[in-house]
């Protein structure tokens, strides 16, 4: 209760500031998609993906559709988010004092806290993939069905809320086949006894994944957008990868760094539909190999790119800019404090005690990752892999409080693998910074 309390406290503080304001940029268009699902008026296909709306539709029908509603639900999300970070490291690491420990983090991770006041899709998306898991490891180690139905219908949620996630639907039907036979509840049983217990557990977890994703993709299909989840996909793709996208920050054409060549090109593109601006995209990357490949190992790194969301947010209100330039101070702090930990934690003589739960969780961290590299890449994307990666700083800062300050400084020194990654990722860090600044936080 303690670790919600402070939660609670550190979000409230945050919002503060900003809680008389309106919400703009995504924020705002999932609000007011929220609010047409509210009052059922959602009859377009879904340029935003539907899952964070859908998770703030009650709440907004139930106390109204004001901007302060929103961020109250918000913080409201952002406390739970604490919870779902506890469960996955009580789940991963199987320790108390490591568990805890990762509450606190959540608590006070500044990213976490300065994004807790917006309806955000990273922080609706971090609660579905810390859930996912979870239910997921306890689904392998118990077999019951009502976790396969808890990691299906989190997986399924997770994927209307981020489309880019579609690469963990297939993660818990591997481990049917693969784990779950190293975990039964009757290690006796007769084969076709085991055969009916992966059976039902795959129409389980097929059930409650279809249950969010299918009408969301019936209804754009009704509405004339295809088979997909949302319609920005394919606009996405196409400002990614195009003759007028930069090199490195490539996300800044999707952020009003627009020139009118490339908006007439753009037009011209989009008159063609979604299938045009797909089409338009692989074709050029068909074209230009090298130069896209260069793109995708730009993404790459990007993705690991420091936090300043609520800086970037405050930089266009009338706040001084001292106090523009704290808050960016404490997230992207925050941020690099906890990316040390996590290396600590992967390398190293801090690192965490290899199983397949860790594994498990490395492997959903690369495959969220994955996605970025093909249409653009900034910071806050890196959002609810954090929050996954929480409980292995978690247990690196367990370790070196178990060590000692000095004998944990010691060791570090003493590893080559840590030091090399420190320095990998404290050069991304200046290079995103370099970038950051020459587009403007775009």
């Amino acid at each position: 209760m303690q670790v919600l309390a402070l939660a609670a406290v550190t979000r409230a503080a945050a919002t503060a500031p900003v809680f008389g304001r309106a919400l703009t940029s995504d924020p705002l268009s999932y609000f007011q998609q929220a609010s047409e699902f509210a009052h059922g008026s959602a009859g377009k296909a879904f340029y935003w993906p539907p899952g964070t709306s859908m998770a703030f539709a009650p709440w907004v029908a139930l106390l109204g559709d004001s901007h302060q509603t929103a961020r109250i639900v918000a913080c409201a999300y952002g406390i739970l988010l604490v919870l779902a970070v506890m469960w996955l490291a009580a789940a991963i690491v199987r320790d108390r004092s490591i568990t805890l420990m990762a509450g606190y983090l959540a608590a006070f991770y500044p990213p976490a806290v300065f994004m807790a006041g917006d309806p955000q899709s990273q922080i609706v998306a971090a609660i579905a993939v810390c859930c996912m898991l979870s239910s997921l490891v306890s689904a392998v180690e118990f077999r019951r069905w009502w976790w396969w139905m808890l990691c299906g219908l989190s997986s399924g949620f997770l994927a209307v809320t981020r489309p880019a996630t579609l690469l963990l639907i297939p993660v818990p039907f591997v481990f049917i086949f693969f784990r779950a036979r190293r975990h039964s509840t009757n290690p006796g049983a007769p084969e076709h006894i085991r055969r009916r217990e992966r059976f039902a557990a795959i129409t389980v977890l097929a059930l409650g994944q279809l249950l969010f994703i299918v009408p969301v993709v019936a209804h754009n299909i009704d509405q004339g957008a295809g088979p997909t989840l949302a319609t920005n996909d394919a606009v996405n793709l196409f400002l990614g990868n195009n003759r007028y996208t930069p090199l490195y920050w490539t996300s800044s054409l999707a952020s009003g760094h627009r020139d009118e060549p490339f908006n007439s090109y753009y037009d011209n593109v989009r008159s063609q539909g979604d299938a045009g601006l797909r089409s338009a995209a692989l074709d050029y990357v068909k074209a230009h190999p090298a130069e896209s490949a260069l793109r995708s190992a730009n993404r790459a790194r990007a993705f690991w790119g420091f936090d300043y969301y609520r800086a970037a947010d405050l930089r266009s209100s009338d706040w001084p800019t001292a106090g523009v330039l704290l808050v960016l101070m404490l997230e992207a702090g925050g941020f690099l404090v906890a990316g040390f930990f996590v290396i600590g934690g992967t390398v190293g003589p801090f690192a965490i005690v290899r199983s397949w739960r860790v594994w498990l969780l490395y492997a959903t961290v690369l495959l969220l990752w994955i996605p970025y590299l093909i249409s653009f890449s900034v910071g806050i994307y890196h959002f609810p892999v954090m929050m996954l990666l929480l409980p292995v700083a978690a247990a690196a800062m367990h370790r070196v409080a178990s060590f000692g300050v000095k004998t944990s400084l010691r060791a570090a020194f003493r590893s080559r693998a840590l030091i090399i990654a420190l320095l990998c990722f404290a050069a991304i860090q200046v290079e995103y910074a370099y970038w950051l600044v020459k587009f403007g936080g775009a």
